[in-house]
């Protein structure tokens, strides 16, 4: 018995039992990478108390959510937070207050100081959102620790196969949502009725080979597909940043039948995209391939020994994306031509574009009411009837399409200064180790989920937009003092001359 307690000391002292711990942590990320994109909403056990909550004396609109919800990795995150701090039990200040954590952390007292001086100071359901995003911060400050751990090359490494590997079972679900134009019944795993994504489309033309063989329906609209996400938009931003991984993973991936088969994976996410018919997703992924080749050229061509594979592979991915792009839109021109936004701007993007104008109005005026702690975080939609224009007849559901404006609408300029500080930061230290390959991939990344902000809000207001947004976050700012970077020519480069080469 006391060798065996004399031995349990030992592991502790050496290290071991952290050293599990940190393992533990790294699965459950991965785990979370990969079962996110498939989960459902979970309102109905706390329908009766979300209800019995609601405030008397504050109009809520039919369309503000009252329900309290969560998702099954809600519960996978608490956990793995929790590990995080035990594992750094003696360092909580720097887990919090370490690097652009600090921002995130002035960004959610902000948060709490708006909800506690607004009209909803008294309604649990803003502080149980406060609640959901605070876990959001602290992934972020979790997957930063896990960063910091041993092996982090292999971790990243898996974060991207295991983010390939979703988007690729996304991709199946949403070809198989717009070939079918509906749902394929997967409401357990998050999907939702995807009839009221459309735009018109007489025939029902789905692409080109319909118009060649003459299959013509009695459907005037197109279905887009959203995957198991709620919106073909979020699948789009989703699609974006799986398609960047990819660009990771042939760079770094010696085998050649396996990067093969990732050129393959390109055409297909590319594909999906394209019937996605998110425009901020399409134009993001041509900003994103931007920074990446960008930096990396940059990069290569500074260096004084310059390895003409790792360029030949950098362009053989652009030729890739440029080949899939232009057989996706000889298939789908006509789509994208009634869709509008992409190849022509048409009526259809019009009405949304001025919608979307008004929105922003709205956050700007709402802004100028109460410009040091905003309305209140996720008050938007309860205050924006007040500054709807009287000669506007469209209804007004949902949130203003551009999380800079409603973060400084909804949290004032202290809100808005210290999650604008946090981005500074993550770039700012990004600048420093942009020679390192996964950091090349998540800044074009982050790059273009920037630009979707711009367009979108549910980064900061969607469960699924805010794990893609603090994860690539985390990657960016995360110290990899311990990540060397991959050579994935060495094995090519001792080959004799004259062979053959990929």
């Amino acid at each position: 018995m006391e060798n065996s307690a004399s031995y349990q000391s030992q592991q502790v002292k050496s290290g071991v039992y952290p050293l599990n711990v940190a393992k533990a942590v790294q699965w459950m990320l991965l785990l979370i990478i990969a079962y996110f994109p498939f989960q459902k909403r979970f309102s109905s056990a706390l329908k009766g108390i979300s209800y019995s909550f609601v405030p008397s004396h504050v109009e809520l609109p039919s369309f503000f959510s009252k329900k309290m919800d969560f998702y099954f990795t809600d519960l996978i995150i608490l956990l793995m937070i929790g590990l995080c701090l035990y594992r750094g039990r003696k360092r909580v200040g720097a887990f919090l207050f370490s690097g652009p954590a600090k921002f995130l952390i002035l960004f959610f007292a902000a948060a709490v100081l708006s909800v506690a001086c607004s009209v909803t100071a008294d309604y649990a359901i803003q502080y149980y959102r406060l609640v959901q995003l605070l876990l959001f911060l602290l992934l972020f400050c979790s997957i930063s620790d896990v960063l910091r751990s041993l092996e982090v090359q292999q971790l990243v490494n898996r974060i991207f196969w295991v983010f390939l590997f979703a988007a690729l079972v996304e991709c199946g679900i949403g070809i198989a949502q717009y070939f079918m134009q509906g749902s394929l019944g997967l409401k357990s795993l998050g999907e939702v009725n995807i009839s009221g994504f459309h735009f018109p489309m007489q025939g029902g033309y789905r692409w080109i080979i319909d118009e060649w063989t003459g299959c013509m329906t009695d459907r005037t609209v197109l279905c887009r597909c959203s995957g198991t996400f709620t919106h073909p938009n979020i699948l789009g931003g989703f699609l974006f940043a799986s398609l960047l991984a990819t660009f990771y993973l042939i760079i770094v991936e010696n085998k050649k039948t396996v990067r093969r088969l990732l050129y393959g994976a390109i055409f297909i996410q590319i594909f999906t995209l394209a019937i996605s018919f998110s425009r901020a997703a399409i134009i993001a992924t041509v900003i994103g391939v931007f920074v990446w080749f960008g930096v990396s050229m940059v990069k290569f061509f500074r260096k004084e020994k310059r390895n003409d594979l790792f360029f030949l592979r950098r362009v053989s991915v652009i030729a890739a994306v440029l080949v899939s792009a232009l057989i996706c839109l000889s298939l789908f021109y006509n789509q994208f031509f009634s869709r509008g936004g992409i190849i022509n701007y048409n009526q259809v993007v019009a009405v949304a574009d001025q919608e979307r104008i008004v929105y922003q109005n709205i956050a700007w005026e709402m802004f100028k009411d109460h410009p040091i702690l905003g309305g209140g975080y996720n008050n938007y939609q309860i205050l924006s009837h007040e500054y709807i224009p009287e000669n506007n007849t469209s209804v007004l559901f949902a949130k203003v399409h551009n999380i800079y404006l409603l973060v400084l609408a909804e949290t004032g300029l202290l809100g808005a200064g210290a999650f604008v500080l946090f981005l500074i930061s993550l770039f700012k230290r990004v600048l420093r180790r942009a020679d390192d390959e996964a950091i090349q991939t998540a800044l074009a990344i982050f790059a273009g989920f920037l630009f979707i902000g711009l367009c979108d809000f549910y980064f900061l207001h969607t469960h699924h937009g805010k794990c893609l947004f603090f994860l690539f976050a985390a990657l960016l700012q995360a110290d990899l003092k311990t990540f060397k970077r991959p050579e994935p020519f060495v094995e090519q480069i001792s080959q004799p001359v004259g062979s053959k080469l990929d």
